[in-house]
């Protein structure tokens, strides 16, 4: 059985910042938000930490591709730094990268 999609598959940019203090809970709970990000109903096309002058993490920056926004806040909902707490505040927006950028476009 097929499915149609609803939204083309397009890039999202999600910013997340931590909640104060959580730098062991963010390292326990790392290998299972790198293996979420295995999940096939998001593409990661590039992931890591936020960093403060320190060069301790405070938040994460993704750029996934997902079918849909709906898609992507249902990967989210289920991620492990949303559900044990990591995140304090998560914001997404749409992305089409410049005819200029130095990654990779879709054909």
């Amino acid at each position: 059985m097929t499915s149609e999609r609803k939204e083309p598959v397009m890039l999202w940019v999600v910013h997340c910042l931590d909640r104060t203090d959580t730098g062991q809970r963010r390292a326990r709970l790392r290998p299972a938000h790198s293996a979420h990000l295995l999940d096939p109903l998001i593409r990661p096309v590039l992931v890591g930490p936020l960093l403060d002058a320190t060069d301790e993490p405070v938040g994460s920056l993704l750029v996934l591709e997902a079918d849909g926004r709906e898609h992507l806040d249902a990967w989210l909902a289920e991620d492990p730094f949303t559900t044990g707490g990591v995140w304090r505040a998560t914001v997404v927006h749409g992305f089409t990268p410049s005819t200029k950028t130095p990654l990779p476009t879709r054909p």
